[in-house]
């Protein structure tokens, strides 16, 4: 129990609240959990439990690091976020939950299997099978479930598949417990299904994406997927009406192309063809058009116009509508773009609004890529537009990075200075080094150096920190970082190893904002980051 209060709480690392562990156990030997397990036991030789704080707070790092939601790195202790992390902690995911998610999601699912992984997360794990229950359960089994149910009713997980079907179908319930059950499901329900999407969209499944977002939207407004769009109208279009157009097949292409009194003679009510076509014009709907300009040849620069094509009506549409701009290779089922773009009001009685966003391009290159346009809240409102590479034109190819030279590796003894060669443990400087060495040690050229994670590019940095100093050392120093934990990491390391023998100061600066350096500061090395 207590270890999993902790995994709770640990929920604060992927928002990026605590970085490292020190100053996490820190923050949870102040927490109740902690405090009551200071208060119940007695370990004999550690009289505060620190240990047992430091034990538990691992575990539980380790379970979160075996589900994805982050990475714990036990050496150094530092806790770094992921994606998925970030995704749980924002919908209030439990760990448990992730992980039967990380088992059961695929990129290809078909509905019921969905419903039923949804049944299986841990948010609903107090739902409990009655037999008093079992009798209404196989009623609305039958009359309330479109999609298969596996277990059936008088399994744990079947019962919860019901209910989730009841919820979107907008069914009854008279059975006081099923009631409460059912209250308990739909409170969860629209947050699980965002974070699946979530999930989805950050892994680039396309298929998936889709599918899952038309599940949230059908959670939020209690309608199937597959019934008909204008049923987002149903407190205004008759149920009549509604079931007409649905045996039909009248889909809203179709609907808008034909006149009010052929829509009447549809659904043999001529009144009600008038009534449909006004509520089409409502309906949201978006044109798109995009230019494609290439700017290597694996990045393509895309210009997409964007023009709304309905009505706005405060009623339905509020104050904003979203939607997501999505650019996917259907061939390799992948998204290589996402943003979620918000229409107002304003900007529908304006100008056409414009996106520009990059794409990457592989070779050998797909036939197209399809820009779409999906509504967050309207279920059906999708637009879609076809960028054809038959006829596109690349940049040729060209080698623009440095080939690494085959040369004698140069020992340390080349800086010339007994300070400097002292900083370092090894006899000689690896290849990518050597080969930079005298442009970053001997000239103050710009360097723009990409390399694999561990092939010294720290070190690179530091000669060229080692030629400011020795050519101006009353100029300073900035290293700037993506992240806290590694501004950290290199603070401690350049603390014990650089500053203190080179006699400089060093200060860390972490900011959330854009940076203003203003005013003079006496250290010798600025380290940032911009977490």
């Amino acid at each position: 129990m207590i270890a999993t209060n902790i995994m709770n709480l640990l929920v604060i690392v992927p928002n990026g609240s605590v970085t490292i562990a020190t100053s996490l156990f820190d923050t949870l030997i102040y927490s109740e959990t902690l405090l009551k397990l200071n208060f119940c036991c007695n370990v004999i030789g550690d009289p505060s439990l620190s240990l047992k704080q430091r034990a538990l707070v691992t575990d539980a790092a380790r379970a979160l690091d075996k589900a994805k939601m982050m990475r714990f790195d036990e050496k150094s202790g530092n806790f770094y976020c992921t994606e998925l992390g970030r995704i749980a902690s924002h919908f209030y995911i439990q760990y448990s939950s992730v992980e039967t998610y990380n088992e059961m999601l695929r990129r290809h699912m078909n509905d019921s299997e969905v419903i039923d992984m949804v049944a299986h997360s841990s948010e609903f794990e107090n739902i409990v099978v009655r037999e008093e229950e079992q009798n209404e359960l196989e009623m609305l089994l039958r009359s309330s479930c479109p999609l298969e149910v596996k277990g059936g009713p008088s399994n744990k997980h079947g019962k919860i598949s019901i209910l989730i079907q009841l919820y979107i179908s907008h069914g009854s319930i008279d059975t006081f417990s099923l009631v409460s059950d059912a209250a308990y499901i739909s409170a969860s329900l629209a947050r699980i299904m965002r974070a699946l999407f979530e999930i989805c969209l950050r892994r680039g499944w396309s298929e998936m994406s889709l599918f899952m977002l038309e599940y949230c939207k059908a959670v939020d407004r209690q309608i199937w997927p597959h019934q008909h769009p204008l049923r987002q109208f149903d407190k205004d279009l008759s149920a009549e009406i509604l079931r007409k157009l649905e045996e039909q097949a009248s889909d809203l292409d179709h609907l808008q192309e034909m006149e009010e009194k052929d829509i009447g003679t549809l659904i043999r009510y001529a009144p009600g063809g008038r009534l449909v076509k006004q509520y089409l014009k409502y309906f949201p709907r978006i044109q798109l058009s995009a230019t494609v300009s290439p700017i290597t040849r694996t990045v393509l620069k895309l210009d997409l116009l964007i023009i709304p094509e309905f009505i706005w009506k405060d009623r339905f549409h509020g104050a904003a509508q979203r939607w997501w701009i999505l650019v996917e290779d259907s061939e390799n089922d992948h998204i290589y773009h996402s943003e979620l773009l918000t229409l107002t009001k304003r900007m529908i009685r304006g100008d056409p609004h414009k996106l520009s966003f990059t794409v990457p391009i592989f070779e050998p290159h797909p036939p197209q890529y399809y820009i779409r346009a999906v509504s967050d809240s309207w279920l059906h409102a999708e637009s879609f537009y076809t960028i054809s590479f038959h006829n596109l034109t690349l940049p040729e190819a060209r080698t623009s990075h440095t080939e690494l030279l085959d040369l004698k590796p140069l020992p340390v003894s080349s800086l010339a200075n007994n300070k400097y060669e002292a900083l370092y443990n090894f006899s000689h400087f690896n290849p990518i080094q050597t080969q930079i060495f005298h442009i970053l040690y001997h000239t103050d050229n710009n360097v723009l150096l990409g390399a694999p994670t561990g092939s010294g590019k720290t070190i690179s940095a530091e000669l060229a920190m080692l030629r400011l100093f020795n050519t101006q050392p009353d100029m300073k120093v900035i290293y700037i970082a993506p992240m806290k934990a590694i501004v950290r990491e290199r603070m401690n390391d350049w603390r014990k190893h650089l500053v203190a023998q080179l006699g400089k100061k060093m200060r860390i600066q972490i900011v959330c904002t854009k940076f203003l350096f203003k005013g003079e500061w006496k250290s010798g090395v600025l380290i940032r980051s911009d977490s």
